[in-house]
């Protein structure tokens, strides 16, 4: 593990170290960035969960936009950890988003015979990629990110690896073997939520590491 100046950051009943050689400069950063996060609320007014707080804080920093997330959970809501990411909803996503619904509209409204509907098609077509590439670019730099990460730690197993879940409006970074967690019973399931958890920590600690050494 790695050890952090003077301090450490307690999660989930685990230390989570931050390197001794960051700068004083990032150290404030991420420092800053932590007190803001652990003062979110989600629409139901609850904090961002102790277990996924650094990962959401660190992914922010590297510049990628955190919309929710949960540190998983062994008797209510998702038995996994996992953090959505999508674009910031700037004017220009706003447009792009609002130009698809006014062009899907009309689409299902048209005639399908009409000549017409081809080139309306068309038209929604392209927008629709235009609105999902800045979402598809955040894909690329994450999956970027995790090919570095698992280039380093190649003995993960599959089901434990992280991906990005990709639902059109937003990505979700989750393990593989997240998807059947409902189908194993209760004690197998708590033990695939602690190696889960154990790999989103690693992979933060990583993101940590590279923000604060290369980026």
């Amino acid at each position: 593990m790695m050890s952090r100046i003077n301090d450490k950051v307690i999660l989930d009943s685990k230390v989570m170290n931050i390197y001794p050689d960051m700068s004083n400069d990032k150290k404030n950063q991420f420092d800053k960035a932590r007190e803001q996060f652990s003062k979110s609320t989600d629409t139901l007014g609850q904090p961002i969960d102790t277990g996924i707080l650094e990962t959401v804080v660190i992914l922010n920093l590297i510049g990628l936009n955190t919309s929710q997330s949960c540190e998983g959970h062994e008797s209510w809501g998702n038995s996994f950890p996992w953090v959505d990411i999508k674009p910031v909803e700037d004017e220009k996503y706003l447009e792009a988003k609002e130009h698809l619904k006014n062009l899907t509209s009309k689409l299902m409204q048209s005639d399908p015979h009409d000549s017409k509907t081809d080139e309306l098609s068309q038209k929604r077509l392209e927008a629709e990629v235009k609105y999902q590439k800045p979402t598809l670019d955040i894909a690329r730099d994450i999956i970027t990110l995790l090919s570095k990460f698992y280039g380093i730690n190649q003995s993960v197993s599959y089901e434990n690896q992280i991906y990005v879940n990709y639902s059109g409006a937003s990505l979700r970074l989750q393990s593989h073997g997240s998807v059947y967690q409902s189908t194993l019973s209760h004690s197998e399931r708590n033990s695939k939520l602690k190696e889960f958890q154990d790999e989103m920590h690693n992979f933060t600690e990583f993101l940590i590491d590279y923000w604060s050494n290369v980026l």
